[in-house]
């Protein structure tokens, strides 16, 4: 384990657990801190990070700009270790509400009470484990495919997922298997839409001004299933604890097989989109994609937001992408095959 890693466990075992009981807020303020002393270690992952960041930033957006945005990052990962300790004392069948705001929540309402089954994508995020417990609340429940990572604050966003009556834990493994059942009962599947493949069939979509070799599993279970997919995001907002669930778009499936770079690159756009309005909630420490050859094309989005973060804000253009002809605004389609028919395994490999 790494000088970062182990400052970040150090930071969720031992001084939040000490803090929990002392209250959220002195809790926040010190994880800030320790975060930011973390940044000052000027690590490999930091480096990891910065370098992501540049690839994803127009060339316009200044040095100073990034490095603000990479220390942000590093509270935001403070606050997130310390989120986890509060996470079942504050998310509460009858409070929860209190801690997360949800806009347009009639897509999501929709969806589950369609009774369809649907597939919804998020990111790495702001918490996308806070993310799952809402989303588990209006579906009752959410199964979440997740994998084992070395990154410390993945692991402890997943050990926090096991902890929510409604959210269930689907190992990636078991994937080809359980996924097909879930969905053919109508239940809800949460897949992180970014997760990368380093072997085998791919994928590969434009994101964050690299290249990323995407698993096939979504677009080809919501094409066999004709499902909708959902794109969701949990950011934080300035107050700790509390967060803001945005459903960005749904997208429906096309039917043919030829049209599923089309629709992976429509879902990864739409959360690209949504990173680049709050990238210093994004973990850009993580290893993702590779450099493109050729430098992306930046423009102005109109009415797009400028990227901003906590200590200031920079006016940086965003990555113009053309709309997904699939992208719909509401979960309206036609029903999906039988379900009493065998649905083969998804294919993964």
């Amino acid at each position: 384990m790494d000088l970062e890693s182990l400052r970040f466990t150090y930071l969720r075992r031992v001084v939040g657990t000490a803090l929990g009981v002392l209250g959220l807020d002195a809790a926040d303020r010190l994880a800030r801190s320790m975060a930011r002393a973390v940044h000052g270690l000027n690590t490999p992952m930091r480096r990891r990070a910065e370098t992501r960041l540049s690839d994803a930033l127009p060339d316009n957006c200044s040095t100073a700009t990034a490095s603000r945005i990479i220390a942000a990052m590093y509270e935001h990962v403070g606050r997130f270790c310390v989120e986890a300790l509060f996470a079942r004392r504050l998310l509460r069948e009858a409070s929860w509400r209190n801690s997360i705001a949800l806009e347009n929540e009639a897509s999501l309402t929709a969806l589950a009470a369609g009774g369809r089954g649907c597939l919804l994508t998020t990111a790495y995020l702001g918490n996308p484990a806070v993310a799952a417990y809402a989303l588990g609340e209006i579906f009752h429940p959410v199964h979440v495919v997740a994998d084992r990572f070395a990154h410390p604050v993945l692991r402890a966003w997943q050990d926090e997922l096991v902890a929510y009556r409604n959210v269930r834990i689907v190992d990636r493994r078991e994937a080809t298997t359980s996924l097909p059942s879930i969905l053919n009962r109508g239940g809800a599947v949460l897949m992180i839409g970014e997760h990368e493949r380093r072997r085998g069939p791919c994928i590969s979509v434009p994101f964050l001004g690299r290249t990323l070799r995407c698993y096939p599993t979504l677009a080809r279970l919501a094409r066999w299933h004709e499902l909708p997919i959902a794109v969701v995001t949990c950011v934080r907002e300035a107050r700790p604890f509390t967060f803001r669930l945005q459903t960005h778009s749904t997208i429906a499936p096309p039917r043919d097989e030829a049209s599923d770079a089309g629709l992976m690159e429509a879902i990864i756009g739409a959360l690209e989109h949504a990173i680049l309005r709050s990238p210093e909630q994004y973990l850009w420490s993580l290893a993702g994609g590779t450099a493109n050859s050729v430098a992306p094309e930046w423009v102005a989005k109109s009415g797009a937001e400028p990227i901003g973060t906590e200590s200031g804000s920079a006016s940086c253009p965003t990555r113009s992408r053309t709309a997904s002809v699939w992208q719909t605004p509401s979960a309206a389609g036609k029903a999906p095959a039988d379900r009493a028919s065998p649905t083969a395994p998804v294919p993964t490999a």
